[in-house]
């Protein structure tokens, strides 16, 4: 078999801007509807040290930590809102991330994270810009103490060799 002869079908891309993602704080849900983009890390944390018998060191890990960053057309409060409520209480608001990525034209399917105990570590508390015809936007970004894959993509991008 020559490299190239298995090439992932143009059907199998995931399209974002046909995404979902929705964000529960307390009992209440909400669309995220002025999401322009959003990403998710999960990151090994790892410790390194030398065992006897060997000369190099050897690493493993010890837990794992979440992080996630995003930007928003400037024009909801939900995040400014749960920072007013810590000014005010010195409580900070956890909350619930999920995103639906779905492939309709082609045949992987879909896949549905929800990340959980999320806190926010930054967002924007006013903006102007008079230099700018663009929409205002504001970055966002925080942690996650918990995530599941309630549904994961299909097999159209991988092949067992």
């Amino acid at each position: 078999m020559a490299l190239g002869d298995n090439v992932m079908a143009k059907e199998e891309m995931v399209n974002g801007s046909l995404a979902q993602a929705t964000i529960t704080i307390g009992e209440n849900r909400y669309n995220l509807l002025n999401l322009i983009n959003f990403e998710s890390t999960v990151k090994p944390i790892m410790r390194t040290r030398g065992i006897l018998g060997r000369a190099g060191k050897v690493h493993y890990p010890t837990g794992w930590e979440g992080t996630w960053k995003g930007k928003l057309s400037y024009n909801a409060p939900i995040f400014r809102d749960l920072l007013v409520e810590f000014k005010n209480t010195g409580k900070l608001p956890s909350f619930d991330i999920t995103v639906y990525n779905e492939n309709k034209g082609g045949t992987i399917g879909g896949q549905n994270v929800i990340h959980t105990g999320c806190v926010i570590d930054s967002a924007i508390l006013s903006k102007i810009d008079i230099e700018t015809e663009d929409e205002l936007t504001e970055d966002i970004s925080g942690t996650f103490d918990g995530f599941d894959i309630l549904q994961s993509f299909g097999d159209g991008a991988i092949e067992e060799l």
